[in-house]
């Protein structure tokens, strides 16, 4: 079964996995940090964000756990 827009089609995992991570990256810090942007969600009252954020927090894995280990992989510290 498809499912979404096709937008990664022809994308390998770690393309898909970048881009994914580079767009929940800009949300987090223009909330200044992922706990920030956990607690914004958290918060949420209109009901188109609601029922993306219900998406988004459906998934197998934690929203915040798999950013803080996308992280330490993909941006890598001095």
């Amino acid at each position: 079964m498809k499912r979404g827009t096709g937008r990664f089609d022809g994308l390998s995992y770690e393309e898909i996995e970048q881009a994914l991570f580079e767009n929940l990256h800009k949300m987090a810090t223009a909330a200044g940090g992922i706990d920030e942007l956990m607690a914004e969600w958290d918060d949420a009252t209109d009901q188109e964000e609601l029922a993306l954020i219900a998406q988004i927090r459906s998934h197998q894995r934690d929203v915040r756990a798999s950013y803080l280990e996308m992280e330490a992989r993909l941006c890598p510290r001095p």
